[in-house]
Order: C-alpha cells, then structure tokens, then sequence
C-alpha cells in the first residue's frame, strides 16, 4: 500500500492488485454491493482487475486512526472515458458504521485532497441506502442503463455533483 494522505482520523492509502484484499472485509459487510457483484472471489478479483487495466482505476483503502480498523473503501476512475469526468464507482463504509457519517466525511475528504470540481457516480437503483446517500449529498440523476450482475440485470443510475 502507498500512502496518499492522512486527515486527523482517516489515513487514506492507495491500493494495488495485491493489497486490495486486505479491504475485502469492508466490501463483504456492504450485503447490497456484495450479492449484486461479488458472489465468489474470482468474479471479485477479475471484475477489480479488468477496471484497474481498462479505466486506469484507483483503489483507496480507508483506515481510522484511532484504532487501526479497516473502515472504507473508494474505487475511483480520475478521468472516466464515458462522461469526461472524476468517477467515484465505489464508495463503501464497513457495515457496522454505517450511519455514523463515516461515509460524508470520507467523501468530503477525498474529494477535497483530489481537487475535484465535478464528481460522477454509478449506484444500482435498487440500493436504496445507498441511493438515499448519494442524494442527500447533492448528487443528481444524469442517466441510467442496465447492466449484468450476479443477480441478473439491474439498472445502473449514473449521478454528478459540483463541488
């Protein structure tokens, strides 16, 4: 892992095709983001794998100061082909904290560190925390497809926000 910054209670490293995994626990809890795209291992790492080589992805793995623990995870694409924009097409917080505001504090962080102007998000539409989430932090609905996941397909909505 590389560190890429540190705030007074997060540190915020960049991961690799190796150390990812050490966060695989943080995408296990989240049970929408888990059944819908992660049911064994090997879809996992090859999904993980083919967006890191397509997209030039950025995998950060969060972790509180305070006690050490693994809390978060974002999976950025710093200049989406498709929209032209900084992508966040994962934003996800351990299960047991979610609630807490973990998650906007992460976000306004990282965004803030990344000097990003204008963010664009992917959340299936039948997340609805995290659809809950996305719009109580100002994100709008742009546009919306379908796409395969281990359950079948679902609508993936396509969201931005000016920062």
């Amino acid at each position: 892992m590389e560190r890429l910054f540190e705030s007074p209670n997060f540190i915020f490293d960049q991961l690799n095709e190796q150390t990812w995994v050490h966060f695989i626990e943080v995408q296990r809890s989240n049970h929408y983001y888990w059944s819908f795209f992660n049911d064994d291992a090997q879809f996992n790492t090859h999904r993980f794998l083919r967006t890191w080589r397509e997209y030039r992805s950025v995998m950060i793995g969060v972790t509180r100061k305070s006690d050490g623990f693994r809390i978060g995870m974002i999976d950025t694409i710093p200049n989406h082909p498709k929209y032209g924009v900084p992508h966040i097409s994962l934003l996800t917080i351990h299960a047991r904290y979610h609630g807490h505001g973990y998650g906007q504090k992460i976000l306004y962080l990282f965004i803030n560190y990344m000097e990003w102007k204008r963010v664009g998000i992917h959340v299936l539409a039948i997340n609805t925390p995290a659809m809950k989430f996305w719009k109580q932090q100002g994100f709008q609905t742009i546009s919306s497809e379908y796409v395969k996941t281990c359950q079948g397909m679902q609508e993936l909505i396509h969201m931005e926000r000016e920062f």
